[in-house]
């Protein structure tokens, strides 16, 4: 009876689905020495699922000694599988691919696989008669599971690998531990292996990439650590990196924003990651996340590293071993972010938040001290530089302006803008200065085109009543000031209920007193008439994935020569204006941001499309707003960042969502990258996998790293083409 069920699910299989091979038809090992395999040495290499012909090729040394041909000879494109026939190709020699689940190691994966396995489990028989690939579900055992798991795979389900058992020393089977993405933030008490038990990041030159590893237990443990070896090559060489572990808060998030769905789910969420220091506690039930951050130079082999991952407990046994392999790209990515960035980072609350840590609650310490500026400047210089090694630079510079120390500061590419200072208390007043400072400013600036093409003025603030005469009025003070109006101004320009000349085209209206215009986001949504918004039937025009979002009202719409923002914003850009964007507490759900209750790609999709919609740079509040942060809660609006002495250290500590932020801008940098070599067409290719309009994008993180590594292969071979 079990043999005949058996042949009977064989049968439903071979009828339904076609077979999805992977890798070549020959089982020959590469021997030639530039063929020799960059990770994997015994000839042959394992994969979690069928991949494209680039990624094979990267598991190589020397690619250009290598080929990926089909059954025919004829040379495959790098983003086709190696299916069926395809081989890899060197010399005489050819490379076999295993993918998991490939239970007579045939390079296919197809139902004669399911086939093996049936037959194997109703005969008694073991993995020892099979391929190990044959334990799909990398249990350990060979049962129903793996069955199952495989015929979801090849009609083309998600299929996620489990922690595989039995491996460590002291293999502890009441907690597994799994690689995700940084993008997947993971309910504190879900214990669901959503990821593979080996890690694989992709990251190019001069690049930061995390991945996350997740532990879970269905058991307290105390006295545990993480322990992580060298990143290296094959060569010896390797890449830096840093451990943070995953700080909860209590919170819930939205499992999606389009179509929005008021339902939010779980209740702790990681968000703070401060610096792994020592050991840790894990509770029953309960999952731990942490993030191991690899760090390339601009001179970075390329090519796998690979680094191994240990659980060991108080006694120094080994309860979990895996392995990260980070691949890099050939190419770098330019020093000199292709983004522009200018976020709010408060002084006043690090400084704050720095003496509080040391008992000082009245700042009576710090003023008694000779040198308090110093030490005022040195707390604020730690968070600034956290920002620029993640790609964004803040509002202020460490240093005045005038202070010879500035100076390296404003020629650092990575420095894409900063105040040279205003006359108002907007920002705290943290850049108010007197005239002769603006001026001393002003012309130290002029000393260096660079320093002064980065310099900004910014004192009006989303202009609203008669904010467009104080748009005017502010330059034509600082017309008086500099008459050679050489100067940048910006202007956040948001959604505005009120127009002060009636009839008046508010953008005409301020064209020329102003040069970096900067709307919200959600001024790349479309305006609709009252009658429209009743045909619609939606008042607030939040249909997701309809354009039905709006950006101003009509009155003012009317007011500005009834065009949509897009219309207007080619005619800006020719004018000679930058262009830029910004976002804050709004625009809300169903608008990507960087709120806390955001999953990663909500956040990180900003900077796709802000490329999307061609904008120079984009501006944002505020960092450190932390009046409503503590040990159990956040406050996702304005906070990227913590201070140390909330998790028992020092300095500054950032956010999952400023990892985000800073992996955005890093693909940003990518599509700039390949629009210089291949044009803006080629690189939208990728981008509209992603997103197509201000409220369309696919919010699967698997989706984002899929065409992110696509994306990075494509502009590895540009480059070197």
């Amino acid at each position: 009876m079990k043999k005949f069920v058996a042949l009977l699910l064989c049968a439903a299989m071979l009828a339904c689905a076609a077979p999805t091979a992977i890798s070549g038809d020959a089982p020959g090992a590469f021997v030639a020495d530039n063929c020799a395999p960059a990770v994997f040495g015994d000839g042959v290499v394992y994969v979690d699922k069928p991949v494209a012909a680039q990624e094979a090729l990267s598991f190589f040394k020397n690619r250009s000694a290598i080929s990926a041909v089909d059954k025919n000879g004829k040379a495959l494109a790098l983003t086709d599988l190696v299916v069926g026939g395809a081989r890899l190709v060197c010399g005489s020699s050819e490379m076999k691919f295993i993918a998991r689940g490939d239970a007579n190691a045939d390079s296919s994966l197809n139902s004669r696989d399911v086939i093996s396995i049936m037959l194997a489990i109703v005969n008694g028989k073991g993995l020892s008669d099979l391929c190990h690939m044959a334990d799909v579900d990398n249990d350990g055992s060979l049962n129903a599971a793996d069955v199952v798991t495989l015929m979801r795979e090849i009609v083309g389900c998600d299929v996620v690998v489990a922690d595989k058992l039995g491996t460590a020393a002291n293999e502890d089977k009441s907690m597994k531990l799994f690689f995700d993405e940084q993008m997947h933030q993971i309910d504190r008490f879900d214990l669901t292996a959503y990821g593979p038990a080996e890690g694989r990041i992709y990251l190019a030159r001069r690049e930061r990439e995390d991945a996350q590893i997740v532990l879970t237990s269905t058991e307290a443990k105390e006295g545990l650590s993480l322990e992580i070896g060298e990143l290296k090559n094959t060569d010896g060489a390797a890449l830096a990196t840093e451990l943070r572990y995953g700080y909860y808060f209590e919170m819930s998030k939205w499992p999606i924003l389009n179509p929005f769905n008021q339902d939010v789910a779980g209740s702790s969420y990681v968000d703070g990651l401060p610096k792994y220091e020592d050991g840790f506690a894990i509770g029953a039930n309960e999952s731990k996340a942490f993030y191991l951050t690899a760090i390339s130079e601009a001179n970075s082999a390329p090519g796998w590293y690979s680094a191994t991952v240990r659980l060991l407990d108080g006694e120094g046994r080994e309860l979990k071993r895996s392995t990260l392999h980070a691949y890099v790209w050939d190419f770098a990515l330019d020093e000199a972010p292709a983004s522009a960035t200018a976020f709010g980072l408060s002084k006043g609350a690090v400084v704050a938040k720095s003496c509080y840590a040391l008992g000082d609650y009245d700042f009576k310490w710090l003023n008694a001290q000779p040198n308090a500026n110093e030490l005022t400047t040195g707390w604020y210089k730690e968070y600034y530089d956290l920002l620029l090694d993640n790609h964004i630079s803040a509002y202020g510079l460490p240093y005045d302006i005038t202070d010879e120390r500035a100076d390296a500061y404003m020629s650092d590419p990575r420095v894409t803008s900063f105040q040279m200072g205003s006359f108002s208390k907007g920002n705290g007043g943290e850049y108010k200065v007197s005239e002769e400072v603006l001026r001393a400013n002003y012309e130290k600036l002029k000393s260096n085109p660079e320093w002064f093409d980065k310099s900004y003025y910014y004192d009006v603030d989303e202009p609203c009543g008669n904010g467009y005469d104080m748009v005017r009025a502010q330059w034509n003070m600082l017309c008086a000031l500099f008459p050679a109006k050489d100067f940048n101004v910006v202007v956040p320009w948001a959604q505005n209920e009120f127009i002060s000349k009636a009839n008046t085209d508010s953008v005409e209206y301020c064209r020329g007193y102003l040069n970096i215009w900067c709307p919200q986001s959600y001024a790349w949504g479309i305006h609709h008439s009252n009658e429209e918004r009743k045909a619609i039937g939606d008042r607030y025009l939040y249909k997701p994935r309809e354009y039905k979002e709006r950006w101003i009202t009509t009155t003012v719409f009317n007011a500005t020569g009834e065009k949509q923002w897009a219309e207007r914003y080619a005619d800006l850009r020719a004018d000679g204006n930058k262009m830029w964007w910004y976002i804050c507490e709004s625009p809300e759900v169903p608008y990507a941001n960087f709120f806390e209750r955001y999953q990663g790609v909500s956040v990180r999709v900003v900077l796709w499309q802000q490329y999307m919609f061609d904008s120079d740079g984009l501006l944002y509040w505020a960092m450190c707003e932390w009046s409503e942060v503590n040990k159990k809660h956040t406050h996702g609006d304005g906070t990227l960042l913590y201070w140390g002495d909330l998790f028992g250290q020092t300095g500054a500590v950032p956010s999952t969502r400023l990892v985000e932020i800073r992996d955005g801008i890093e693909d940003f940098q990518y599509m700039t990258q390949l629009e210089r070599i291949a044009g803006r067409d080629e690189a939208m290719k990728f981008v509209n996998r992603v997103t197509t309009a201000i409220l369309d994008w696919n919010e699967d993180y698997k989706n984002m790293r899929d065409v992110r590594n696509d994306l990075g292969y494509a502009l590895e071979s540009a480059t070197n083409k």
